[in-house]
C-alpha cells in the first residue's frame, strides 16, 4: 500500500521545466553598452530553441541568443569567447543583412557612430548544452586620427632613440598587400611622417612580430622598404620627409601588448671614403664564415637582409658564421667610434 501511495505522489509532482533565455530571438535582444573597457557578457544557451537555420552560409540545427548595441563612435569592436564552439554573426537589423561572421574571436570592423547592430551568438545543437565557455568579452576601439597617410602623425627623429606609442585597435580595416607576401590581406594601419635631420639610416625596433613597417617617399608614392618587427631603412636624405606606415593583420589589431616602437637615426657622418676602404669583409661571396678586417676598432656589427630585417648582432669579433643564412644579399653595419660603415655581403 505504501508503494502505491508513493507512486501516486510522484505522478502528482509537477515536472521540472527550464525557461528559454529571454534573448532567444532577435526581437528580444539583450542590450549591450560598448566602451573602451573590456566587458564580460555571461550567457545561457542550454535551453535556447533548436531550429534548422542558414547562418554564415551554413545550414544546420542551431541554438542562438541575441544582443544589440549602438556604436558610440566610428571604429571597431573586438569579441573573444575563448572556445571554438561559440560563433558570432553581425546584422544591421532583425531580418536584415548579415554583415560578418566570426568563430571564437575576432574584430567587427569599420562600424559607424550611432548605428545599431544585432549580434547573434550561436552554437550547433550538439554543443548547445556544453557548459564550457558560457561567456564572451566585448570591447570597443575608437577610430584613430592618424588612420590615413594624409593625416599622418609627425614625429621627430634624431640619433637618440625615440619611443612612439600607438593605438591601432580602432584603425580602419583594409584589404592590402603587406611585407609578408604578395597576397592582399586584411590589415589595420596607422601613419607617421618625419624629416631626416642628416643623411643616414632609420632604425626601428618594436619587439614583437605582429608589428610591421613600410616606408614611403610620399603618400601614394614609392615604397622604399618594408620590415617585420625590426627594420633598417638605408640611405635617406637630409631634409627629405618620409611616410612611415605601421600595420598589423586585422586579427592582431586589438592585441593590447607591444603598442610602441623605437625609432632613431644612424648617421654615416664622420666616416671618410678612406675609412670606408679601411674596413674589408672577405670572402665575399661567402658560404660558411665571413671575416672582418679593419684598420681601426669597431664596437659591434649588425646584419640585415635586403628587406631591412635585422638578422643578428655580434660584438668584439672579426668572424661571423653565416652558414645557416639563406642565399642572397645582406647588409653589414659596422659601428666605429666615428660612425658606421655599411658593407654588402653575398651568401652563396
Amino acid at each position: 500500500m505504501k508503494k502505491c501511495y508513493l507512486l501516486h505522489a510522484i505522478l502528482l509532482m509537477p515536472l521540472a521545466s527550464f525557461a528559454q533565455p529571454a534573448n532567444d530571438d532577435c526581437a528580444n535582444a539583450q542590450v549591450l553598452s560598448i566602451s573602451n573597457s573590456i566587458i564580460t557578457v555571461p550567457f545561457d544557451i542550454n535551453t535556447a530553441v533548436i531550429s534548422n537555420q542558414l547562418i554564415c552560409n551554413s545550414t544546420s540545427n542551431y541554438a542562438d541568443v541575441w544582443y544589440k548595441f549602438t556604436m558610440p563612435y566610428n571604429g571597431n569592436v573586438n569579441i573573444d569567447s575563448g572556445n571554438g564552439i561559440n560563433n558570432f554573426a553581425l546584422y544591421d537589423a532583425c531580418g536584415g543583412n548579415e554583415i560578418l561572421c566570426i568563430n571564437l574571436r575576432g574584430l567587427l570592423p569599420n562600424l559607424t557612430t550611432n548605428s545599431v547592430y544585432l549580434l547573434r551568438l550561436f552554437r550547433t545543437a550538439s554543443n548547445a548544452s556544453d557548459p564550457a565557455n558560457q561567456s564572451f568579452t566585448i570591447q570597443g576601439f575608437q577610430e584613430v586620427t592618424n588612420d590615413d597617410c594624409s593625416t599622418a602623425q609627425t614625429i621627430t627623429v634624431s640619433t637618440n632613440s625615440t619611443t612612439v606609442n600607438f593605438e591601432i585597435g580602432g584603425a580602419h580595416i583594409n584589404n592590402e598587400v603587406g611585407c609578408e607576401g604578395s597576397t592582399p590581406k586584411t590589415h589595420a594601419d596607422v601613419w607617421y611622417d618625419f624629416t631626416m635631420p642628416i643623411n643616414g639610416d632609420i632604425k626601428i625596433s618594436s619587439g614583437f612580430s605582429i608589428n610591421n613597417f613600410a616606408l614611403y617617399d610620399a603618400c601614394n608614392g614609392l615604397q622604399i622598404g618594408c620590415s617585420i618587427t625590426n627594420g633598417l631603412f638605408q640611405n635617406l636624405t637630409s631634409g627629405s620627409t618620409y611616410k612611415l606606415r605601421m600595420y598589423r593583420l586585422s586579427s592582431n589589431a586589438y592585441y593590447p601588448l607591444f603598442k610602441s616602437f623605437n625609432i632613431s637615426v644612424d648617421s654615416a657622418l664622420g666616416i671618410s671614403d678612406k675609412s670606408q676602404n679601411d674596413i674589408k669583409i672577405y670572402p665575399n661571396p661567402a658560404i660558411e664564415t665571413i671575416n672582418i678586417s679593419s684598420a681601426f676598432p669597431y664596437e659591434k656589427i649588425e646584419m640585415y637582409d635586403i628587406l631591412g630585417h635585422q638578422i643578428k648582432t655580434v660584438y668584439n669579433t672579426n668572424e661571423i658564421n653565416v652558414s645557416k643564412l639563406s642565399e642572397g644579399v645582406y647588409i653589414l653595419k659596422i659601428y666605429t667610434p666615428k660612425g658606421f660603415v655599411s658593407k654588402q655581403m653575398i651568401k652563396k
